[in-house]
């Protein structure tokens, strides 16, 4: 007669083993979803420098176009995209906003006489959002201007 005995259910080992595969699945998907938040947080820092280093650019730009009209561009000259220019030169383009939103310009005062660069205008706003905190404050609207610089505040129409 053999001496078999019957296994009825899981033993203490294989428990234990089902356990460290369960608990090794749980923290595998707890990591993955914390890296994915993030790399959200990381695409919205980015998005935010782009902003910041944009503006820079355009208000470079625009300081340029003033030097050489005696005025800012009028709104149909901004169009991302395309180059905004005086004369014969070519001085910047409009940026995108990296969300896929267009920065919001206007025009400011009352237009000077048109110039060979078109209508100017003796000042400028633009709109823009950050998605978080960035060296200028908290996420929300700024408002860059011909001589105030950046505030944190939606523009005055």
């Amino acid at each position: 007669m053999s001496l078999q005995s019957k296994k009825n259910g899981f033993g203490i080992i294989e428990l234990l083993v089902i356990l460290s595969v369960a608990g090794l699945s749980v923290s595998l998907i707890f990591y993955i979803l914390g890296s994915i938040k993030f790399k959200q947080q990381d695409i919205q820092k980015l998005h935010d420098a782009r902003r910041l280093s944009d503006m820079t650019q355009v208000r470079t730009g625009l300081d340029i176009f003033l030097s050489q009209a005696g005025g800012y561009p009028d709104v149909s000259l901004w169009q991302s995209g395309k180059i905004v220019g005086c004369k014969s030169a070519q001085i910047f383009q409009p940026p995108h906003d990296p969300a896929g939103t267009n920065y919001i310009y206007q025009t400011k005062g009352k237009s000077i006489s048109s110039t060979d660069c078109g209508k100017v205008w003796p000042g400028y706003t633009i709109q823009f959002t950050t998605e978080g905190k960035t060296s200028i404050g908290l996420a929300g609207t700024y408002c860059l201007t011909a001589d105030r610089g950046i505030i944190p505040s939606a523009c005055p129409k």
